[in-house]
């Protein structure tokens, strides 16, 4: 039963690992059926959108490897004393996921943000 449970989560994870780069790709690349496009130059800020989503994807990847280990060493150590420094490991890894969701669900928006703020700088005349 054991053996089955693991295969069918492996699979499951094999499955969103296979479609889940897809999904951000086709966010932020618009695809059109048009064949004899030239080459065309990337901006500035498709080049942030598209670095915050592959650093959040990266963070993500971390984070929820460690919220796994988390989960495995909880189920461990029922009835020990959790030392300081693990818990503040724990709050790490959920700040990381946090960051990682950000980056990778509200790249565009903080490509936004950044382009409003250099803009403001520009503005500011001293």
């Amino acid at each position: 039963m054991l053996v089955v449970v693991v295969t069918v989560l492996m699979l499951a994870a094999a499955f969103l690992l296979w479609r889940f780069p897809l999904w951000i790709a086709s966010r932020l690349v618009r695809f059109d059926d048009s064949i004899d496009r030239t080459s065309s130059s990337i901006s500035v800020d498709e080049i942030q959108t598209i670095s915050f989503t592959v650093l959040g994807t990266y963070l993500l990847l971390k984070a929820v490897t460690a919220g796994i280990y988390w989960v495995f060493w909880f189920n461990a150590v029922r009835g020990y004393d959790i030392d300081p420094q693990q818990w503040a490991s724990m709050m790490m890894t959920v700040a990381e996921f946090l960051l990682a969701c950000f980056l990778v669900f509200d790249a565009k928006g903080l490509t936004v943000l950044i382009s409003k703020v250099r803009q403001a700088g520009r503005d500011i005349v001293l």
